[in-house]
């Protein structure tokens, strides 16, 4: 099988003849084969923590130090913070006490 590619532009020429020489002096095509379209899961995981372990948590600390973490978090009260960032909450708590 043939294959003829015209390329108007030189510097891609010759970024492509030296991917095809490196990939010909290993002896072998590389193997990643990117699929196109493929999904990428970008749900949040859940992280096994309830809103009331956090809140208690939460209750032991100064409430102003509770409204500076939350602020960080780029949350003005407790409800409104994701799930997924309660441990990174809980680790800044752990940090202050």
């Amino acid at each position: 099988m043939e294959i003829k590619v015209t390329i108007a532009a030189p510097e891609i020429f010759a970024a492509i003849m030296a991917l095809a020489d490196a990939v010909e002096s290993h002896g072998k095509a590389p193997t990643y084969q990117p699929q196109v379209g493929a999904a990428v899961n970008t749900e949040p995981k859940p992280t096994g923590l309830t809103l009331e372990q956090v809140r208690d948590k939460m209750s032991a600390l100064p409430p102003a130090k509770v409204k500076a973490m939350l602020a960080e978090l780029g949350v003005k009260k407790l409800t409104d913070l994701p799930e997924e960032k309660y441990p990174e909450l809980l680790q800044k708590a752990a940090a202050i006490q």
